[in-house]
């Protein structure tokens, strides 16, 4: 039962980041500089990670979800930094606290399979994660779900939904 879960859990994985590959597409906001966002897609495509994230992390830093979304990618993946699960997680929910639905899916990743990750493995908080991710228009969101509904009691159903209709705050449309 737990193979063909985490099997759930692989195929979600591969159908929303395509392992590798455009590693850091991710939309950025329209209010970025066009020039910076192109020079750090263009760094990426050429595989010079470590640019990427020498532009991508002021803008990271200033606030915009698509370039925290980003460098969380490369820290889960060790892409041009090095890989660190904690590190994923925070910019992970930088992003996601301003309703970016895939940092919210990558959150609920990182809490599913931590696999060389420094995060610990927390079901509840990956299903709180993919739930808030879903409801944001996450797409695969609804097929990890099913899947760890399966891994946590009824009762810590309910306490991941109570958490994650508290956290909606970070995005008023959803719930």
């Amino acid at each position: 039962m737990i193979g063909l879960i985490r099997g759930v859990f692989i195929l979600c994985y591969v159908i929303l980041n395509g392992f590798f590959q455009g590693i850091c597409k991710a939309p950025l906001a329209t209010d970025v500089v066009a020039g910076l966002v192109e020079d750090s897609q263009a760094a990426c495509n050429q595989g010079d990670y470590a640019t990427a994230v020498q532009k991508l992390r002021p803008l990271a830093e200033q606030g915009n979800a698509g370039a925290q979304f980003i460098l969380g990618r490369l820290h889960a993946h060790g892409t041009g930094v090095l890989r660190d699960g904690r590190e994923a997680a925070k910019w992970y929910l930088k992003a996601a606290k301003q309703g970016n639905a895939s940092a919210q899916f990558n959150l609920g990743w990182l809490y599913a399979c931590p696999e060389d990750r420094d995060v610990v493995q927390d079901y509840m908080r990956a299903y709180m994660w993919f739930r808030i991710a879903k409801e944001n228009g996450h797409e695969t969101a609804q097929v990890c779900i099913d899947a760890v509904e399966k891994m946590i009691t009824p009762a810590q159903i309910a306490k991941a939904e109570k958490l994650a209709r508290k956290l909606s705050f970070w995005n008023p449309f959803i719930f």
